[in-house]
């Protein structure tokens, strides 16, 4: 295949990747603004033991998202989920710091904490409630870090003095093992699959294997951990964005690549060996893409295992 047939190759797999990207970042914000995930905050709430437990979120504003505060209006306005007894003991509680209580709490244990995951407030409170005293405690003024922020609260061993308020603190507990792990293994596995691509197109040759595995060392290194940085601060649906438009980056680096070193590599023994630019283009296309398909399903079950 010549030069301008190679060119015309990946202008048509530019241009039908760019499409997919504007399709797919574009059409949520404008005709659908409220499809795709929204951003997390999950407390963990460790030693409550047995003890009769609700949290919630303080926000610095008096609403987020449907969420919003109650401020003396009809009974209607109430967030009938609580019990009218714990809802009434949130709402009559107040902040030093003027930071509201948006109606919406869960009974934590040791099992369950606070799981806001739809329109969490970016700078807030933790406040947690014990009824069997009438007691409180909060914890200092937090925000969102990551598109799914995620922190550990430990309570004392003590019962919380009746109509006390008690100062807690809210740790930062994000998996960074579990995503550097993620992006070990996905790092991994797609060399490895683009070798076995290889050997399917029969370049066997040492030579050829080596340049196929210090050019992918690089790419990929590059690749993934450019999207563990998309998804950590903008999560799964600009993940998907980014993922194609950095694989798309990616072919064209090594088509370009594997299309100068391949043609330039010469073999004694058996002859000249001079892969076409066809075949090296169409190497890449195709580990490409078995690499973008396993390596996003390896995220895909990071995400929900994390």
């Amino acid at each position: 295949m010549n030069a301008i047939r190679i060119k015309s190759l990946i202008t048509a797999s530019v241009f039908t990747a760019m499409t997919v990207i504007i399709c797919s970042l574009l059409s949520p914000s404008t005709a659908h603004a409220d499809l795709g995930p929204k951003p997390t905050v999950n407390i963990t709430v460790e030693n409550v033991g047995d003890r009769v437990c609700y949290g919630t979120l303080l926000s610095e504003y008096d609403s987020t998202g449907p969420q919003s505060a109650w401020k003396g209006g009809d009974e209607d306005d109430i967030y009938t989920d609580l019990d009218r007894d714990i809802w009434k003991a949130f709402v009559d509680y107040e902040d030093a710091d003027g930071y509201w209580f948006l109606q919406v709490a869960w009974l934590c244990d040791d099992a369950h904490g606070i799981d806001w995951n739809y329109f969490p407030p970016y700078s807030f409170k933790v406040l947690l409630y014990f009824p069997e005293t009438n007691a409180f405690a909060v914890s200092g003024i937090y925000e969102r870090y990551a598109f799914n922020s995620h922190f550990t609260v430990t309570l004392s061993g003590e019962q919380i003095s009746v109509e006390r308020t008690e100062a807690i603190t809210a740790k930062k507990s994000y998996d960074y093992g579990g995503e550097i792990l993620n992006l070990f293994l996905r790092i991994i596995i797609t060399i490895a699959i683009e070798l076995c691509v290889a050997l399917l197109f029969r370049f066997t040759q040492k030579r050829l294997l080596l340049a196929v595995l210090c050019v992918n060392a690089v790419t990929q290194i590059i690749l993934n951990i450019f999207l563990n940085v998309v998804y950590f601060y903008n999560g799964m649906l600009v993940l998907i964005g980014a993922y194609v438009l950095g694989e798309l980056v990616v072919f064209v680096l090594e088509a370009t690549a594997y299309s100068v070193v391949f043609g330039n590599t010469r073999f004694n023994g058996n002859g000249l060996i001079n892969v076409s630019k066809f075949k090296s283009v169409a190497y890449a296309f195709v580990a490409n893409a078995a690499s973008f398909m396993t390596g996003f399903g390896v995220f895909l079950i990071g995400a929900k295992l994390a």
